[in-house]
């Protein structure tokens, strides 16, 4: 006769000797500033973002400059956050638009030494999203 409180034991015991899948780390804590956003010289680049947040820094723009950061291409509802520092924590504008409708964030201005600091947020999506970003003077 076999003895289920033996395995359920070692259900309980295994993952405190570190058996187990550890191949996945955990999500970053909420509001932390990503170690390596996505790097793009230039006003616009076009990719995906998953069920949680891409972060994207535009380098290359003219410094103290105003733009307008549109996010367009949506095939589920993402909303888009721009910064102006590398610890994203100084908020410049927000576009939270429902659905695919076309997010435009304005006005963002560029710091000292021309970039721009994005943060894509697709924890609405179902499974994520594609889209096209750009930042227009």
């Amino acid at each position: 006769m076999k003895r289920p409180w033996m395995i359920i034991t070692l259900l309980l015991i295994l993952p405190l000797f570190g058996c187990g899948d550890s191949s996945t780390a955990p999500p970053p804590a909420a509001g932390s500033a990503p170690s390596n956003p996505i790097l793009v010289s230039g006003a616009s680049y076009s990719g995906s973002v998953g069920t949680g947040m891409q972060y994207i820094k535009l380098t290359g723009l003219l410094a103290n400059n105003m733009h307008s950061v549109t996010l367009a291409g949506l095939t589920d509802n993402a909303n888009i956050y721009v910064y102006s520092d590398a610890a994203f924590t100084s908020e410049l504008c927000r576009s939270e638009q429902p659905g695919t409708t076309a997010e435009t964030c304005s006005p963002a201005t560029t710091n000292a030494s021309g970039e721009l600091y994005i943060k894509v947020d697709g924890s609405l999506t179902t499974s994520g999203t594609s889209f096209s970003l750009a930042a227009i003077t």
